[in-house]
């Protein structure tokens, strides 16, 4: 088999390659390169021919397992056939369950782990195979670990430390990759000696090309188990390494080997046995030599910063630290050396100049947490018990419906003063400023010149207040972290609905810190700031740094400003909330995010607990795996740092009362009270609107239900049930998470225009469709200034698969209420739209569901979900198309928009997103399209362009809007691949007809469906759909 393997396409020499060795007579006769050519001349290539004969390569070896040379031989094969261009294929089929290859070759290299010649090939292969895979690198890696790889190439190592350099390369390569992957490595290197072994290696200077590998190796297995610094410790590692590194101090250009060492020399001081050591060794010495090379470069100047941090614990260490100029010399030499660098490589190593002095924690007093540990309800509906309280629109004209009129007071858990101190600005004043908003353009020398100043506290701590000026929680103010007395502060509250604000620092005379809460009951999700200032000096610039924001990027760096209201500019010139700030930039800071809350930790567990619900039996190892992953998520999580969103800004009025917040604020009681001013402001407002409580929420606030239709005809008389039944529903929903308040704008301009009685356009609307909205799905978020996630530590946009009544209430109902008009009353459901703002991307832009798969004909039906959003961008400019996704992933199945589409049969199930900035298409005042802020009346805008881009759904053959659907379904084909000129006939119409594939979309890392998770699937599998046939009926148009 062998034999005829080789005829096919192996080289024509492969044992030349292992030098000068006898080859037994049972061993293989190779053809020569002439009769190999002639084979591949008569059709059987060796690449094609290959791929098919990975098993029969594996069977071979198995069957001469005991003779070393003929294993050796098949494995080469395989070797050699990875670097050809049938090499992928080769790799899939040799690492597959079903061939064994990974679990024949780990037998193999046990067996014959005394051989040299044959360890050689077997361990080139295996580091082959590993360093292959690409996206299927950790499946092999896995696979390697699981099957015992770990232990055996220790055992490797420790038998051929001193016979053969490319053995000891090759192994120590697989020992840093299988860390990756195998809990237990750095346990199993110690008691196996391993580490020993790679100490041995490493003293070896005359052979240096090994030290790479092995300080390497000693590296990844040191950090894997708490017990193996110590051991190296013990083992003696200190003054050897530190000897490697001495000895290359004198040279020009420090060797690779340096740097791995040093990261190694870390680990090491972190042990107070190992710090002693590197002391007596003059590492202090040594790490301020380091940090003065001209070849350090910033990575190696971080790694030196931090073990200098560890060896100044050690009071040898400090006096040798404090002899040698301390943290004045160590800033200067960071200064000198990094003097020519800007940007984020300055940022980069000034950020750990400062976690070597301390800076490393949030200046929080975390004794003391608002939490939320009141007893709920068990989220029942308010009218009745029966889902059918919710649809209104069918109880005959006449019957008493029950209604909500008054104003619903807040129920808050966040401390808030009496009374409640929020801006007079109305939530409906359409407060719109002359022209647009022009975003800020940063100067090139904005971040060096920031940076430089930051600095000062470390060269000038003496000038630093450090004095704690206001904090959310009732306690006396004492906490001067730098005691002094602080000059004119301001005075901050956040004390009132949506606010948030822990905790503001004055650093300087005019300059803040400020610290920000996170969600209610856990320690993540910190973006939303609204808080209020006063006892400032008019034309004096003042600064603010939110020091604990999350997101890695933000729109800050992109020209957004944060939002500001004044009450004196409001009562002299009608001034409302309006764009303020310069100098200001989104960057990293040196202090960690805080640790996990217990309900993190449930969070992090209740996917893998779903998963094992569904198994008939699980372990207590099962279990105790469960919190252990969910333990490493949230420390890796916590290790992050935070970000620093900073401005300048001043104030124009003397005794002002300002509010400062990331976007326009829209409260719960600014609904409430928008909402009891609707009757007033409408006509027969009863006739087409009906406002109830949809649920309590577990802070015992109400989730708010409008249905919006006809109730009457012009002429005045009722419709019936039955012709209100047969109209199209469509849901709405908004605010699912509190920070987006420009979702509950756009909400609003959308309820406006539904409502407005004297528009033709609305009366077509609420005419044909009846509207269901819930404007406010997370109140109690809302109302405590929450981010993300609701009392329950949750984001509701993640419970639509399951949702508890208990915990998720809003979820719960809205999707019950679904599906009983859906399922129940066999109504058709046409939309459901949930709306969310987004902090990453301008414009407004939307994700859908679509269901077109590669090599699949595209037919008018399957680019239903795609007409919408490219209707919209021809009604907005501000509207982005490109923009748009259609892809469904895994990570987002649980979403509003995914359930709603997948499992209730809601073809057209969006989400809007809106950015929180603005756009490069706003329509100025002069006619011109120009880049600015969006403003609330363009938000409010938005909701008007969304019922103008869904009118043609809606519309009769007669419609004029008609003609405008049948172009952009045309577009949208030609677009995907469409053959548009072939229609086809069905049901004695035309229909056009697809030729080609649609190509994938790719969704990028979104808000309202964020973490942080990419999927790279597949698309889904179409919905099963009930009302297909009606989505074909829509798209057959007369060409």
């Amino acid at each position: 088999k062998l034999q005829f393997l080789y005829f096919i396409g192996a080289p024509p020499t492969p044992l030349a390659a292992y030098g000068q060795m006898s080859v037994p007579k049972r061993s293989l006769s190779l053809p020569s390169v002439k009769d190999r050519q002639g084979v591949k001349d008569e059709g059987y290539g060796a690449a094609e021919r290959g791929v098919r004969d990975v098993a029969s390569v594996i069977r071979s070896v198995k069957a001469h397992f005991k003779n070393s040379i003929l294993a050796r031989d098949g494995l080469y094969i395989v070797l050699y056939r990875l670097n050809e261009d049938c090499g992928k294929e080769w790799f899939l089929r040799f690492i597959h369950n079903k061939s064994g290859g990974v679990p024949m070759l780990l037998a193999a290299i046990d067996y014959h782990l005394t051989d040299a010649l044959f360890i050689e090939t077997a361990s080139q292969l295996m580091c082959t195979l590993i360093h292959f895979g690409g996206r299927k690198q950790q499946r092999v890696v896995q696979k390697v670990a699981k099957k015992g790889g770990s232990k055996l190439f220790i055992n490797v190592l420790n038998y051929h430390k001193a016979n053969n350099t490319k053995i000891v390369q090759n192994t120590c390569s697989m020992l840093c990759t299988l860390a990756a992957a195998d809990q237990k490595i750095g346990a199993v290197a110690r008691l196996s000696g391993g580490l020993a072994t790679l100490l041995q290696i490493c003293r070896k200077s005359g052979n240096k090309e090994l030290v790479i590998p092995a300080s390497t190796c000693m590296l990844s297995l040191a950090a894997k188990c708490p017990l193996n610094p110590p051991t190296l410790v013990k083992k003696g590692a200190v003054p050897l390494l530190m000897d490697l590194v001495q000895r290359t101090l004198p040279s020009r250009q420090l060797p690779m080997s340096v740097r791995i060492t040093c990261r190694l020399l870390l680990l090491l001081a972190k042990v107070e046995e190992g710090a002693s050591a590197m002391v007596k060794e003059g590492g202090v010495m040594t790490m301020f030599t380091l940090l003065d090379h001209p070849s350090a470069g910033s990575d190696l100047q971080k790694v030196v910063l931090d073990t200098l941090r560890y060896l100044a614990d050690n009071p040898d260490g400090a006096r040798h630290f404090e002899s040698l100029g301390g943290t004045k010399r160590i800033v200067d030499i960071i200064l000198t050396t990094n003097a020519n660098k800007s940007g984020s490589a300055l940022l980069d190593i000034v950020m750990q100049l400062f976690r070597f002095h301390g800076y490393v924690d949030l200046p929080l007093n975390q004794d003391q947490e608002v939490s939320f540990t009141h007893q709920v309800g068990d989220g029942s509906p308010l009218l009745a018990d029966r889902i059918t309280a919710f649809t209104p629109e069918l109880t005959p004209y006449g019957e008493e419906v029950q209604h909500m009129h008054e104003h619903d007071t807040a129920s808050h858990v966040r401390m808030f003063v009496d009374p409640m101190a929020a801006p007079s600005c109305p939530s409906v004043l359409r407060y719109r400023p002359d022209d647009i908003e022009p975003l800020y353009a940063q100067p090139p020398d904005l971040f060096n010149r920031l940076v430089m100043h930051d600095l000062r506290r470390l060269t000038e701590p003496e000038k630093v207040i450090n004095s704690v000026v206001y904090d959310d929680i009732d306690r006396t103010i004492t906490e001067d972290l730098n005691p002094r007395n602080a000059v004119h502060p301001l005075r901050f509250s956040s004390r009132f609905e949506s606010g948030n604000l822990k905790r503001a620092i004055q650093i300087y005379p005019y300059e803040y810190d400020l610290v920000l809460n996170t969600d209610l009951n856990s320690a993540y999700h910190c973006q939303w700031f609204y808080f209020a200032i006063e006892g400032m000096v008019p034309g004096v610039e003042y600064k603010f740094n939110i020091i604990n924001l999350e997101k890695s990027t933000s729109l800050f760096n992109e020209g957004l400003k944060p939002v500001m209201f004044s009450e004196k500019q409001f009562a002299l010139t009608g001034r409302g909330w309006h764009r303020i700030g310069h100098d200001v930039a989104y960057m990293r800071n040196p202090y960690k995010r805080r640790p996990p809350l217990p309900r993190d930790l449930e969070r992090a567990m209740s996917a893998d607990k779903k998963r094992l619900k569904k198994r008939e039996a699980a372990s207590e190892a099962d279990k105790a795996a469960i919190v252990s992953s969910a333990l490493r998520k949230l420390e890796t999580r916590s290790q992050g740092s935070c970000y620093t969103l900073t401005f300048k800004c001043s104030f124009e009025q003397p005794d002002d009362l300002c509010y400062i917040a990331y976007s326009y604020p829209f409260t719960y009681s600014d609904l409430q009270t928008y909402l009891a001013s609707l009757p007033q402001q409408h006509e027969d407002l009863a006739d087409h609107y009906t406002n109830q409580v949809l649920c309590k929420t577990v802070s015992n606030n109400n989730v708010n239900l409008l249905t919006i239709t006809s109730f009457k005809r012009d002429d005045g008389t009722p419709y019936t049930p039955e012709e209100i039944a047969s109209r199209k529903v469509c849901f709405i929903s908004a605010r699912v998470h509190p920070g987006e308040s420009c979702a509950s704008w756009i909400v609003k301009g959308l309820i406006d225009k539904l409502l407005d009685t004297y528009n033709e356009e609305s009366r077509y609307l609420r005419d044909r469709l009846v509207w269901k909205i819930v404007p406010m799905l997370n109140p109690d978020g809302v109302i405590n200034g929450n981010h993300r996630c609701s009392l329950t530590a949750r984001d509701l946009n993640r419970e639509w698969s399951n949702p508890n009544q208990v915990i998720s209430p809003s979820i719960y109902w809205m999707k019950s209420l679904i599906r009983h008009i859906k399922v129940k009353q066999g109504r058709d459901v046409l939309l459901f739209c949930d709306i969310h703002g987004h902090s990453r991307h301008k414009n407004f832009f939307t994700y859908g569901c679509n269901a077109i798969k590669r090599n699949t004909a595209v037919t008018p039906s399957l680019v239903l979900e795609r007409v919408l959003p490219r209707l919209m961008k021809e009604e907005a400019t501000t509207f982005s198309y490109g923009l748009s996704s259609f892809k469904v992933q895994k990570a987002k199945e649980s979403t509003g928009r995914v359930v709603v589409w997948k499992e209730l049969g809601v073809r057209l199930s969006y989400t809007i997103e809106a950015s929180m900035m603005g756009s490069d298409n706003l329509l100025s005042r002069g006619g011109r399209l120009v880049s600015g802020h969006f403003q609330t009346a363009d938000y409010m805008d938005m909701g008007v362009y969304f019922l103008q881009g869904l009118k043609p759904f809606i519309c009769s053959d007669s419609d004029p809007s008609i003609l405008k659907l049948g172009d952009v379904v045309h577009q949208l084909m030609t677009e995907l691949g469409g053959n548009v000129a072939a229609p086809v006939l069905k049901g004695g119409r035309k229909q056009s007809q697809a030729a080609a594939a649609a190509p994938d979309d790719d969704e990028d890392d979104d808000d309202d469906e964020d973490d942080d998770d990419d999927d790279d699937d597949d698309d889904d599998d179409p919905p099963p759909d009930e009302d297909d046939d009606d989505d074909d009926e829509l798209f057959q148009f007369e060409h």
